[in-house]
């Protein structure tokens, strides 16, 4: 009962303070919104004024500018006035300056006239004595020149007699021993290397054959002939090619192929015809660029032999599977040769704005240079595989360079020539 009460008496006292509270806010809310409009009543009062005042200035400013152009408007028509007084003057003066300059000029031109008539016969008679003198200085610097070259020639063939006639005595010599000993010719050589090539078991016995093949074909059209119709020849040239690794006698071995497969396609289209008609040899060059990437030594000169062939592939007997394979391994290695060149240009910019070392700055330039010649090999020869010049370098801004070096390389690279355009 006791703690009822109580509970009654809390209850009662919190109604109550409900009660206060509610009073107590809408009295807030009565005051605040008799603030309200009292402040409105007064900005709308200030307001009101303030318009007021606008509309005078702007009117006070209307009568002043009216006024202001109607001082100017009768300025100008007084100055009108005035100036019409001395028009006449001025036209007549102007008049009289302009046929005063013309009498001047007329009277200038006929003096001229009748000094030049004067002097016609001064500059004939100059242009003459020049003519004359032009004549004779000629005759006697051709003379002069012919003595000279006599007198070298004698010198030289005083000087070089004796060597001149070592030479002939050589030639002489070697000609008598091949006609005594027609294994010596380069035809009997040329046969002998193409047989031992036919028997040879490691690419060590194959160099030295190798040196004979390529100073042959470099030397006579007969033996790339030769060469050219042993097919069994260019096959094991070509299959110790695929056996080849980096060293130093593979790769010298590798060179003096690429060499004699050169003088071959360069000496005729239709040995370039027979030598793509040999079994596997778009595969094994495409193998060859593949590997020897950042080599140009080899790079190039395979791509050189490959855009040759690639040529005159519609008149061999080429399957297609063989093309395709080699058009995408020749794409793949363009997309790794760009994204290397990408990266060699942005590790140049990264030096020249860190002020990199000109030491630096050549090397990376010069890998630059390299990796955009075999660039331009490879698309030469998509371009020739396509029939049409699908594939392009992308031009390069030399004068964007900060690094002379570097600039110096980037002009070379714009002075490139594609194979099939040297």
């Amino acid at each position: 009962r006791e703690y009822k009460a109580r509970y009654m008496k809390m209850k009662k006292a919190m109604e109550d303070f409900a009660r206060a509270a509610r009073l107590f806010t809408i009295k807030s809310a009565a005051a605040t919104k008799i603030q309200s409009n009292f402040r409105t009543f007064v900005c709308r009062r200030s307001f009101r004024s303030h318009v007021l005042g606008v509309k005078a200035a702007v009117r006070i400013q209307s009568l002043w500018r009216s006024h202001r152009q109607r001082r100017e408007y009768e300025a100008v028509l007084g100055a009108r006035a005035v100036l019409r007084k001395f028009v006449p003057l001025l036209v007549d003066r102007t008049r009289f300056l302009r046929m005063r300059s013309s009498a001047r000029l007329i009277q200038s031109k006929f003096r001229d006239y009748l000094a030049r008539r004067d002097a016609k016969a001064v500059v004939i008679q100059s242009y003459a004595r020049g003519f004359l003198a032009k004549v004779e200085a000629r005759h006697r610097n051709a003379s002069i020149v012919k003595i000279q070259s006599f007198v070298r020639s004698h010198r030289v063939q005083a000087a070089s007699g004796q060597d001149l006639k070592a030479v002939r005595f050589r030639l002489v010599a070697a000609t008598a021993r091949v006609r005594a000993n027609p294994k010596l010719g380069i035809g009997h050589q040329t046969q002998a290397a193409l047989a031992g090539l036919s028997k040879a078991k490691s690419i060590q016995s194959a160099i030295s054959l190798c040196k004979v093949l390529e100073f042959s074909t470099a030397s006579s059209t007969r033996c790339c002939s030769m060469v050219c119709g042993d097919v069994a020849a260019v096959s094991s040239l070509l299959r110790f090619a695929r056996a080849c690794n980096r060293s130093e006698p593979h790769v010298d071995y590798l060179r003096r192929v690429l060499a004699t497969l050169l003088n071959i396609v360069d000496a005729d289209s239709n040995l370039a015809s027979g030598l793509a008609g040999v079994e596997e040899i778009f595969t094994t060059i495409g193998e060859l660029l593949q590997m020897y990437r950042g080599k140009s030594e080899i790079f190039l000169p395979a791509a050189r032999v490959l855009h040759a062939l690639a040529a005159v592939i519609p008149r061999s007997s080429v399957s297609a599977g063989e093309i395709a394979g080699l058009r995408r391994k020749l794409e793949g290695i363009s997309q790794i040769l760009k994204q290397k060149l990408r990266l060699e240009k942005k590790y140049i910019h990264h030096m020249e704005t860190r002020k990199g070392s000109d030491v630096l700055a050549r090397e990376s330039a010069t890998k630059v240079v390299k990796t955009t010649r075999e660039l331009q090999s490879v698309y030469d020869v998509l371009n020739c595989l396509e029939g049409e010049a699908k594939y392009h370098m992308e031009g390069q801004d030399c004068c964007a360079a900060k690094n002379t070096i570097v600039r110096r390389a980037f002009m070379e690279t714009q002075n490139l020539r594609g194979l099939g355009r040297e």
